[in-house]
C-alpha cells in the first residue's frame, strides 16, 4: 500500500497532449482532486504542453470544463480560482520532424518552466507526464 505524504513536496507537473483526452478525462479532473483534498502542496502548478496554439486563458478553461464534466466536479469558486492560478500552458511540437523548430521548442519549454517554477516557488521539483500522443501535428 503507497501512503500520501504528510506534507508533500512542492511539484510542477508538466503533462503532454494537454489538448487530449487523457488530459481532459483523467490528468486534470485528477489532480484538481488532489489539490482540492490536500493531497498536493500549496507550492504547486500544472503545465499543460501541446503543439495546439492556446492561452493560457483557453487552457484554464478547458481544464475547467473537463473537471465540471468528471465525478469530482468543481466545488467552490473559491477552490477552483485557487487551482486555476495553479495552471499554465506551453506550446510547442517537441515531437515533429523539423529538428530546429523542435529544438527552439524545448529552449522556450525550459524558459517557460524556470518562469512557472520561480513563480510557484517549486523549487525546480518537477514531474513530467508524457502520455502517447500521436506523430501527427495537423
Amino acid at each position: 500500500m503507497i501512503m500520501a505524504s504528510k506534507d508533500p513536496p512542492p511539484t510542477t507537473i508538466v503533462t503532454s497532449g494537454a489538448g487530449g483526452d487523457v488530459v481532459n478525462r483523467m490528468v486534470a479532473p485528477q489532480a484538481y482532486h488532489f489539490y482540492r483534498t490536500g493531497q498536493f502542496n500549496e507550492k504547486f502548478a500544472l503545465v499543460g504542453v501541446d503543439f495546439k496554439p492556446l492561452t493560457d486563458a483557453e487552457f484554464k478553461k478547458g481544464v475547467r470544463n473537463a473537471v465540471e464534466k468528471s465525478s469530482f466536479g468543481l466545488g467552490s469558486e473559491l477552490e477552483w480560482r485557487s487551482f486555476e492560478d495553479r495552471l499554465f500552458y506551453i506550446q510547442g511540437n517537441f515531437w515533429g520532424d523539423n529538428t530546429q523548430n523542435r529544438q527552439e521548442d524545448y529552449r522556450k519549454l525550459a524558459q517557460r518552466l524556470r518562469e512557472i517554477d520561480s513563480l510557484a516557488g517549486t523549487e525546480n521539483n518537477f514531474l513530467f507526464y508524457l502520455p502517447k500522443v500521436s506523430s501527427k501535428t495537423s
